[in-house]
């Protein structure tokens, strides 16, 4: 019972974590009802355009996998947007100039979700091609129920900030029973092993 235990303990970073992604975010309850969410670079963000940055805004894109369409509402709902202290800080290699994530819009309907900047993209003068490079900042939570949230690793392709994925941590409880319930699928295919042995003896 314990060896399968420790087995999953050990399993479930491994199968929760990002691999190929240049931006990863990862979302963990903070315990009060809220959500706590830290920023990660594993790889160098694509150089791309100073034309592709203006259109897009300079935002990061979320997979809508990633959010409850019940829970987040519906058609007659509005968009979601809310404002918020930075939660990280990104620097275009080109101009020098930061910015950081201060808003949260959700469609609706669930047809986009994006992080957004505080200020709109602006190119240095002369400048041509863009590469925003993630700054350290420490995780930071904020009131945005767990409940809204899917559980698992979501993906998405960005052309400005690579592979963005989203780690959604369950809650305790949640971890708790998926290991339970991961031991118990373990044990009852040892037994079926071991009666198909017992069997073709």
């Amino acid at each position: 019972m314990i060896r399968p235990l420790l087995l999953c303990l050990v399993l479930f970073p491994v199968c929760s974590s990002s691999v190929d992604a240049a931006i990863t975010i990862t979302i963990t309850p903070d315990g009060s009802g809220g959500t706590t969410y830290s920023f990660s670079q594993t790889l160098p963000n694509p150089t791309t355009s100073v034309e592709l940055a203006a259109i897009s805004g300079a935002r990061i894109d979320l997979p809508r996998g990633m959010f409850d369409p019940i829970v987040s509402g519906g058609p007659g709902y509005s968009d979601t947007t809310g404002g918020f202290d930075m939660i990280a800080r990104f620097q275009d290699a080109g101009s020098g100039i930061t910015y950081d994530v201060v808003t949260l819009t959700i469609s609706n309907v669930l047809s986009y979700a994006f992080f957004g900047f505080q200020i709109p993209f602006s190119a240095a003068p002369g400048q041509t091609s863009v590469q925003f490079d993630l700054l350290p900042s420490a995780p930071v939570g904020l009131g945005i129920s767990p409940d809204v949230l899917v559980e698992g690793t979501h993906l998405i392709g960005s052309a400005l900030f690579g592979t963005v994925t989203v780690n959604v941590i369950p809650e305790p409880s949640s971890l708790s029973m998926l290991l339970l319930s991961t031991v118990a699928l373990m044990k009852r295919r040892r037994r079926n092993t071991c009666r198909t042995s017992h069997l073709t003896e």
